[in-house]
């Protein structure tokens, strides 16, 4: 499924397709911020933190950029 069918399943309340965007990133997220900042415990929170934003942003995504970004 493209990101942009998950993010309009997402925005419509699908916990599914929010779980499987979560799964598709959760990965690089936090090795981006395990390389940066060099604290498992801190990347893990860092990429909650990410993720909780997300949702909580979700309903303004518009697709002018690839989700990715």
């Amino acid at each position: 499924m493209s990101e942009q069918n998950l993010v309009r399943k997402i925005q419509s309340g699908d916990k599914a397709a929010m779980n499987e965007i979560i799964s598709k990133y959760y990965q690089p997220v936090f090795a981006f911020f395990y390389k940066n900042v060099g604290n498992y415990h801190q990347a893990k929170d860092l990429t909650q933190e990410v993720f909780m934003k997300m949702a909580a942003g979700i309903s303004k995504y518009r697709p002018k950029t690839p989700f990715k970004n």
